[in-house]
């Protein structure tokens, strides 16, 4: 092998070896989809909620509560993908409260 073919063949394997490390990178960043399920405490740990990330049919999520079937504080959020929802805009329908993912759903596990 001459040496031009040694050095595309090394740019090659860089290459794959730093495709792969961005695939699992983007693997590790934590989003949101929808059909995810939360617990969150409420009114000064007086009782767990449990609620589901839903959707309402347009570009927008909202958090339902399990229980009521009620939007969780009337907050709907715009998203650019239900699937991959952002930690950002996860902030956004959550506000103020502390939700706790307890299902993956497009992992389909608990966590």
């Amino acid at each position: 092998m001459n040496e031009r073919k040694i050095l595309e063949r090394s740019i090659e394997d860089h290459q794959a070896a730093i495709d792969k490390a961005k695939k699992e990178l983007d693997a590790l960043k934590v989003t949101y989809s929808i059909g995810d399920r939360f617990t969150t405490t409420c009114e000064g740990n007086a009782y767990k909620s449990k609620a589901i990330l839903a959707t309402n049919g347009k570009p927008a999520v909202v958090m339902i509560e399990l229980a009521s079937g009620l939007r969780w504080k009337r907050t709907i959020a715009e998203v650019k993908d239900m699937d991959v929802i952002t930690k950002e805009e996860f902030a956004e329908i959550c506000r103020d409260d502390n939700f706790a993912r307890y299902w993956d759903n497009r992992k389909k596990v608990r966590v």
